[in-house]
């Protein structure tokens, strides 16, 4: 089993106010099935997704949206913290004045106080055409139209919210949940999409591990040579991309449009967007063992067919 650093450059660790007591690369083992669905419009995102975890009996999911239609629509973004108890902090809400144009989005839906919650990061165009890069309230923000959604259930394990002593914030961490069983009910009106069945991990990286070494670590644990990231959504302190350029604001928000992890060649590639705390959005994909993790990062790695 490979180690992992929780030591980033100097000038890229965050001090978080509470003791980190936990492990800091979280992980639980399950059976993944990956289906094709349809959100339908005028429902909230919550209320969408937590109708399809109904529909398949399932406490926990990660998803990726693609393109639609918000509106009403709440978010927020990233900031600097003014409260000594948080190191960072979320903006105030921002209410769109206009649909949004959804590009994509990541999300991860489980449970808090054993009801469904989730926690979405998306890609957006405001109305007058701007690129914004966000946190999606998830009772406040409504589908204007259907949209597609890739949606990866997890059979054996959930994301559930849990205080965190480090952050100081409530977060979504892995739980085993064996008593779980799945209705493989119909997939979408895409061109047929066969059921994907296979036996996934979830992730979640703490404050101070560099988030793609923390996934060549969650592979050595679970014995995985391979695999792709399914859903992703978290935080990093600035960040460095594989061409060179860099963030250099240290509160960030992302979401992950494309992973894969080859722990055989010790190669990740984590294709994000990421808005930091000026408001800047920026894309690309993270230079390995340069992009230390700010808050938490949270996903579900699914070993590639052998």
């Amino acid at each position: 089993m490979m180690s992992v650093s929780t030591q980033p450059p100097l000038n890229r660790r965050i001090e978080h106010p509470g003791p980190c007591t936990e492990d800091p690369i979280q992980t639980a083992a399950s059976r993944c099935l990956t289906v094709y669905e349809t959100l339908r419009s005028g429902q909230t995102i919550l209320e969408a997704f937590s109708a399809l975890l109904k529909k398949y009996n399932v406490d926990s999911a990660v998803a990726r949206l693609e393109s639609g239609c918000l509106f009403p629509a709440s978010y927020v973004l990233p900031a600097l913290s003014t409260d000594p108890n948080y190191a960072v902090y979320y903006s105030q809400t921002f209410e769109a004045s206009a649909p949004l144009a959804l590009s994509e989005g990541a999300v991860t839906i489980g449970l808090r106080d054993q009801k469904p919650w989730l926690h979405c990061h998306a890609r957006w165009t405001d109305g007058s055409g701007q690129l914004h890069c966000g946190h999606l309230l998830p009772e406040q923000t409504y589908l204007a139209q259907d949209t597609l959604v890739e949606l990866t259930l997890l059979l054996d394990a959930a994301f559930e919210v849990v205080a965190d002593e480090h952050t100081r914030f409530s977060l979504f961490k892995p739980r085993v949940n064996p008593n779980q069983s799945v209705e493989q009910g119909a997939v979408s009106s895409r061109p047929p999409t066969p059921l994907n069945m296979a036996p996934g991990v979830l992730v979640r990286v703490a404050p101070n591990v560099d988030f793609g070494l923390a996934l060549l670590e969650a592979c050595a644990r679970h014995d995985i040579k391979s695999a792709f990231v399914h859903g992703g959504v978290g935080s990093v302190v600035g960040a460095v991309f594989d061409d060179g350029r860099e963030v250099e604001p240290v509160v960030t928000e992302l979401m992950v449009r494309r992973g894969y992890v080859d722990r055989m060649s010790l190669q990740v590639t984590l294709d994000i967007a990421l808005i930091d705390y000026t408001g800047t959005v920026s894309e690309g994909c993270l230079a390995l063992g340069n992009n230390p993790v700010l808050v938490t990062c949270e996903l579900v790695l699914v070993p590639t067919p052998a």
